[in-house]
């Protein structure tokens, strides 16, 4: 007897050690199953992203819309076989709340997240469109010369568009510039664009003959969606904008234009009073460009005129092989520089003036300000006042003296002023 209790108490204690380790064995498993899990809106839908160390746990992904009171099951990942799942079945606009639980044994360890669907943006263009197409005639200020008023109207800018995205409060705008085949980074440049409608922009931070490339990020919040399909290269090109055509101190006719960029080349036409068609008078490229550091122009002096020959000009500007044209401005040489009768007046210099020195920055370099004054010498034949109206008095020959000046907005360590000073020859006739 006694050796049966012996040998009953010995299979009780290995059983109760097999026990011990079949249980240890049971509840060995971890407190925690998920250490985190994440969502993203991609351009499918939105990826759920699991993060864990416990790969032979079952996870368990549910989704609540908003409007919703219950939890639906959308996705069984076993032993972690792929560690994302895209949910394509979301709707842009609508908020999401996503609770994924991880069984591993008799331990359930469950987390939640939310996000709001947002729509990749599609269909984004690149154009180019004028001042006038975009905002209309009425977005410049008085008191500038109607010629340059309409020459800047119809001047090129560069406008993105794209698809409204349901539920977006905004949009980020990404550029990059192009070289070739090389396209350098994306970089956000909402600062620099100006808005039209919801989904249209304006990009006022091109220059002229550089080639770049667009994404489009919807934004609701915190909530982003991803971006947009990359646009193809776009090459902007900005219209030229010929200011004058003078005669003043130059045996022929100054002309003179405003444009920023990477120029190839320029072209000038002209037409007198005798011709029916314009020609090619003059091809200019690299160091045959004339630039004026006082007005910050580029400057070409046409020589094979004619007196009292009235002349037609207009340019043609290209990058590699991509061409705008000017507007077109009109000047009769003469042996004086103004032929005004008494009574009179002549406006030839009050538009030199409006149009380079009294416009707004857009014709400014950045970092100069401008000014320029008018006199008589002889205010009993001709007078003119403060913005170039020269007006005849008594029949005779004068000068009016238009003196320009330029200086820097911020001044360097020895702030310094240039000035440049202009004769104008005047001849007034009696009748």
């Amino acid at each position: 007897m006694k050796h049966f209790l012996k040998i009953t108490s010995t299979a009780l204690v290995i059983l109760t050690i097999l026990l011990s380790i079949n249980v240890t064995t049971v509840f060995a498993a971890p407190q925690k199953s998920i250490a985190d899990f994440t969502v993203k809106n991609v351009s499918k839908g939105i990826r759920i992203s699991l993060k864990s160390n416990y790969k032979y746990a079952t996870y368990v992904i549910y989704r609540k819309a908003s409007t919703s009171k219950y939890y639906e099951e959308i996705k069984v990942i076993k032993n972690l076989s792929g560690k994302s799942f895209v949910d394509k079945k979301v709707q842009s606009s609508v908020t999401y709340n996503y609770k994924v639980s991880a069984i591993n044994y008799i331990v359930v360890d469950t987390k939640t997240n939310t996000i709001t669907r947002l729509n990749t943006p599609s269909d984004v263009k690149v154009e180019s469109k004028t001042y006038k197409d975009v905002w209309g005639d009425d977005i410049f200020v008085s008191g500038l010369g109607k010629e340059y008023v309409d020459q800047l109207l119809n001047s090129q800018i560069t406008v993105l568009s794209w698809n409204k995205v349901k539920g977006a409060k905004s949009y980020n705008i990404y550029r990059a510039k192009v070289n070739g085949s090389k396209t350098g980074e994306y970089k956000k440049i909402n600062s620099k664009v100006s808005q039209i409608e919801k989904n249209k922009v304006a990009d006022t931070g091109v220059v002229s003959g550089m080639s770049y490339k667009y994404k489009v990020q919807a934004v609701k919040g915190k909530y982003k969606s991803t971006l947009s399909k990359p646009t193809k290269s776009y090459t902007f090109l900005e219209t030229p904008r010929l200011a004058s055509a003078l005669t003043a101190d130059y045996d022929g006719i100054k002309l003179s234009w405003v444009v920023d960029g990477y120029v190839s080349k320029y072209e000038i036409y002209r037409k007198s009073q005798e011709d029916s068609n314009y020609k090619r008078i003059k091809t200019l490229k690299g160091d045959e460009i004339l630039y004026d550091k006082t007005t910050c122009m580029l400057n070409y002096v046409d020589k094979n005129v004619v007196l009292d020959t009235r002349y037609n000009y207009y340019i043609k500007m290209y990058v590699n092989n991509k061409s705008t044209r000017s507007n077109t401005v009109g000047v009769t040489f003469q042996d004086v520089d103004v032929i005004v009768k008494v009574g009179e007046s002549d406006s030839t210099y009050k538009k030199y003036y409006d149009e380079i020195y009294n416009t707004d920055a857009m014709l400014l370099p950045v970092g100069v300000n401008r000014d320029v004054t008018f006199s008589s010498e002889d205010e009993s034949i001709a007078t003119v006042t403060k913005e170039g109206i020269i007006t005849g008095v008594s029949a005779g020959e004068t000068t009016v003296i238009m003196i320009r000046s330029s200086a820097p907005v911020i001044p360097n360590p020895e702030p310094y002023t240039t000035y440049t000073e202009t004769k104008i020859k005047v001849r007034v006739l009696s009748e």
